[in-house]
């Protein structure tokens, strides 16, 4: 369809760091505009992109993780699975993570929501 490729195929996309499998659910326009007030901010009068708080915010995209609710319960001491942890818990739990560990699984989402990413197009 003419146009088609203005729009985020929003199905999930699966990827793996070190054998572990993820799933994200890529951004679209609506999420990027719920999640402005939390992530924008005014520097010396200039508005600017928090990268942290963007980051974190992107994690909520993660439907499928690989880690149990056993180990969310060990990590941050709430009895919940991936999804029925809150945003804060969320962001809570991927922050114990080791900075590798993190950063992989921050440079896959970047590449599924780049703009030139085949992944994300309808």
């Amino acid at each position: 369809m003419e146009y088609e490729e203005d729009f985020v195929n929003e199905d999930l996309i699966e990827f793996d760091v070190d054998g572990k499998k993820f799933k994200y659910k890529p951004t679209t326009a609506e999420n990027e505009l719920d999640w402005a007030p939390e992530y924008l901010e005014v520097v010396d009068g200039i508005t600017r992109q928090n990268l942290k708080k963007v980051t974190l915010c992107k994690v909520r995209n993660l439907k499928e993780v690989p880690y149990t609710k056993e180990l969310i319960n060990k990590i941050i001491k709430v009895e919940k699975g991936w999804m029925d942890l809150s945003d804060k818990e969320k962001s809570m739990f991927m922050g114990k993570l080791a900075p590798g560990a993190f950063d992989k699984i921050i440079r896959n989402i970047n590449k599924i929501d780049s703009p030139d990413s085949e992944q994300k197009k309808n």
